[in-house]
């Protein structure tokens, strides 16, 4: 017994001296809150490290723990880092352009490797710099990428980065910590001051010292901005990286579509269905919260680039889906509403991996009130045609399952929600164009962001015309309504491709293939499922008219022929 407990004490030994091995020597909080600039706003410093860690490693964090630890070691002890393996190389065959040892798989690569290397590495970069964007391979875009992390490690050794002194209130360029070395006025000579004593306390692992160091900088950082809220901003911002609220709605929507599942199976459970609705709404309050905390932050509506979009259209995604449930009761609106809010959350994370989300609105965007409407009322249209898609896949599962009968009631609701895609589309491209004759002095331009929201409306105007006077079934109508999701990707994401165009902005890495993947999986699905059903209905009616039949050779004529398929 003795024994045993020695051991347990030391292996608990064990893992806190891990644990704390790994940990920052000093209390990081108010550090990660003073005012850095990058990407035209201000930001906290744990934003900044956040995104600068993203830019160099692909991880948000470092060991486990935040990435401002990192940051903090590259500003202070520089030489503590070159052995840190952070640079991201994701091609191997950067690994042997570069002659880097890869005895073993690995993605990542310190400062100390690539020293010897950097004479090599600047002339394939070069190299790769002078080849037109659209003609680069994989290979030379991480060669630019790692030179570009290179040059952010030397930044941060040399002091030249993050910029941390404002100027004119905030209004022009900051300063960094190397050009503040003769400030202007008390501000920036308060703030040099802090970080000089940042870096001694730090050195000292002194937790007092460099808490009330970061304090001082933080207090005159924020009092050179104009912006009286600018405090308040940034504490969003820290609240909103630390509690991370769409990841939060993303594992509530996930459990509820499990559960959606599984009433829609039976729709006779209703505790279940009580449950998972009221996880929907806490998750919907969470996504809410969020939402209105990163407007709050940017002073601008909820929708200014794409990965705010996946955000906001996953939460019309779940609240309509909240609707149809409490409409229906049958676990429809629980499952296609979590489901897609599942996807379109998991898609906003990916681009979230790309660095700052709240980035300077671009200027097509930086308008008026007519905008604002304008894009919300054509996002609530794209969640109502993938709602209608997803609800669509459904249908054609249980009528492939069940028969026409059992998915009719699925089929009112796709043809519903299809209505709710082609009224709001229609409305948003509407006012689409009164904002464009605001802006620009032209109602329509044939623009491709135009031209897509158009084929929204005029696919989903033709599906829902094709279904009134049944020149297409409900098997028609749901393979529409797929296939509208596949429309809908294209005209929300694919314009970007083209690179032309006043709408050509946002994320366009890797679009193109999940377009294509998109697209052909939902055609294999609208294949497979409308082939399926065909069968079995035509497999049906055979058996009706034998059961129907006065001979009886129809009947030994079926069973020779199943015996002759085998």
């Amino acid at each position: 017994m003795d024994v045993r407990r020695a051991a347990l004490v030391l292996a608990v030994a064990s893992a806190v001296a891990g644990r704390a091995a790994g940990a920052p020597p000093v209390d990081l909080g108010v550090f990660e809150s003073i005012p850095v600039l990058e990407g035209g706003r201000p930001m906290p410093l744990s934003a900044y490290a956040r995104v600068a860690m993203l830019q160099m490693s692909g991880r948000a964090t470092w060991q486990g723990g935040p990435a401002s630890h990192w940051l903090a070691r590259a500003l202070f002890e520089p030489d503590a880092t070159t052995n840190d393996a952070i640079f991201l190389i994701s091609h191997p065959d950067t690994f042997d352009a570069l002659g880097l040892a890869t005895d073993k798989p690995r993605r990542r690569a310190s400062y100390a490797e690539l020293e010897p290397v950097l004479p090599r590495l600047r002339d394939l970069s070069s190299r790769a710099a002078g080849v037109k964007a659209a003609d680069r391979t994989p290979a030379d875009r991480d060669l630019l990428q790692l030179v570009s992390a290179i040059s952010l490690f030397a930044a941060f050794s040399r002091g030249d980065h993050p910029a941390i002194v404002p100027r004119n209130g905030g209004h022009d360029p900051w300063l960094a910590l190397s050009e503040a070395a003769q400030p202007a006025d008390a501000d920036a000579a308060m703030i040099a001051t802090a970080w000089s004593g940042l870096r001694k306390a730090w050195l000292a692992r002194d937790t007092t010292a460099f808490t009330d160091a970061a304090r001082t900088a933080r207090a005159a950082a924020l009092h050179g901005l104009d912006d009286p809220r600018a405090g308040l901003r940034l504490r969003g911002e820290e609240t909103m990286n630390r509690l991370r609220p769409f990841a939060l709605s993303l594992q509530g929507y996930l459990v509820a579509a499990v559960l959606g599942f599984w009433v829609a199976l039976d729709p006779r459970r209703r505790k279940t269905a009580l449950a998972a609705v009221i996880l929907v709404g806490l998750a919907l309050l969470v996504h809410s919260a969020g939402l209105l905390l990163r407007a709050f932050i940017m002073g601008r509506p909820p929708v200014t680039n794409l990965y705010s979009t996946f955000v906001f259209v996953a939460w019309c995604c779940a609240a309509i889906g909240l609707g149809v449930e409490r409409a229906r009761r049958d676990g429809l609106g629980l499952l296609a509403g979590g489901t897609t809010a599942v996807v379109l959350l998991a898609v906003a994370g990916r681009y979230e991996l790309d660095g700052d989300t709240m980035q300077r609105v671009v200027a097509v965007l930086d308008s008026n009130f007519w905008l604002t409407v304008h894009v919300l009322t054509i996002m609530v249209g794209y969640a109502g045609c993938l709602m209608a898609g997803a609800a669509a896949h459904v249908q054609l599962v249980k009528h492939g399952l069940q028969g026409a009968a059992s998915a009719a009631p699925v089929a009112r609701a796709v043809r519903g929600l299809l209505g709710l895609g082609l009224v709001f589309t229609f409305l948003g491209t509407m006012l689409g164009g009164v904002w464009a004759d605001q802006s620009w002095g032209r109602f329509w331009g044939w623009d491709p962001k135009e031209n897509g929201a158009l084929l929204i409306v005029l696919w989903t105007a033709v599906v829902l015309h094709a279904r009134g006077p049944r020149l297409i079934g409900d098997v028609g109508m749901a393979v529409g309504a797929v296939l509208g999701i596949v429309v809908v990707a294209v005209a929300w994401q694919g314009v970007n491709l083209l690179g032309v165009g006043l709408h050509s902005y946002g994320f366009t890495s890797g679009a193109a293939f999940w377009l294509t993947l998109i697209a052909a999986v939902e055609v294999i699905f609208c294949a497979a499922t409308a082939g399926w059903i065909r069968s079995e209905e035509a497999r049906s009616e055979k058996r009706e008219v034998c059961d129907g039949s006065a001979f009886e050779p129809c009947r030994e004529h079926d069973a020779e022929a199943g015996a002759a398929e085998f």
